[in-house]
């Protein structure tokens, strides 16, 4: 019987425990359906709403993550571009074709194109338990209380983990295990704080945010196995980036 490669292994296991953790969140919020509200009134007063929304800083850290998944989706767009412009690329262009695909396929289409607008809940800001105008609906019905830019899912939980993941996978390969402990710390921090921000201010409920993020880690996974990608892993040296951009930098120099 032939065994599975490493590389195929391993993701193997990352999809069977991604499509556990999908399935014990479901489990979770529908057995627990006041799990949503309760965790969004923790930050909501009746006399001043969601009073977090008050504080600047926050507004600005939101800002930063948001940004940074912009710049990381364009990023992999022009590396894309200009690899292919090279005659012979040391790194395979189809590795910066893949973080280009997963920010813009996973938070940009399949949240905001596909799944808001078919389950159209409404902000917890936006509902009568909040202050709001519009009926509350679980994290699964299907509801007609919004139209553009809804809850379910997060598109800013789902922009989080999916660059945390690329930029893991950029930086992992053949670093110490010290520096994968301090990358996992770090990206899955930031992607919970990114997140969880949206829950404190009112704009997500806590399904909303972790569906969006299992959205995107779906997404990731299923790009990284259809196009191959860690058979491009070992060319991602500072080397080859280095003989790339002077690749790259060499018909400017002739000028």
């Amino acid at each position: 019987m032939r065994r599975a490669s490493p590389n195929r292994a391993s993701l193997n296991r990352a999809s069977f425990a991604l499509a556990a953790l999908t399935l014990a969140c479901i489990a979770l919020f529908t057995a627990s359906p006041g799990l949503d509200p309760a965790t969004s009134a923790l930050f909501y007063r009746p006399a001043t709403g969601f009073w977090l929304i008050g504080y600047p800083s926050l507004e600005t850290l939101r800002n930063v993550f948001w940004s940074a998944a912009d710049l990381l989706g364009l990023a992999g767009l022009i590396a894309f571009l200009a690899a292919r412009t090279l005659p012979a690329p040391q790194v395979p262009p189809r590795l910066w074709g893949f973080v280009f695909a997963v920010m813009a396929l996973g938070p940009g289409v399949l949240v905001n194109v596909v799944v808001k607008p078919i389950w159209g809940r409404a902000r917890p800001a936006d509902t009568t338990l909040f202050g709001g105008a519009h009926t509350y609906s679980r994290a699964f019905a299907l509801s007609d209380q919004c139209h553009f830019g809804c809850s379910f899912v997060s598109g800013e939980s789902a922009s989080a983990v999916a660059m945390s993941l690329i930029l893991g996978m950029l930086f992992w390969h053949g670093r110490s295990r010290t520096t994968h402990a301090a990358l996992t710390i770090t990206l899955t921090l930031a992607a919970l704080v990114a997140s969880a921000l949206r829950v404190m201010t009112g704009r997500h409920f806590l399904s909303d945010i972790t569906f969006g993020g299992l959205l995107a880690a779906a997404t990731f996974l299923a790009l990284f196995h259809w196009m191959r990608i860690a058979d491009t892993l070992p060319a991602l040296t500072t080397t080859a980036i280095r003989a790339d951009l002077t690749a790259l930098a060499r018909p400017l120099t002739r000028r």
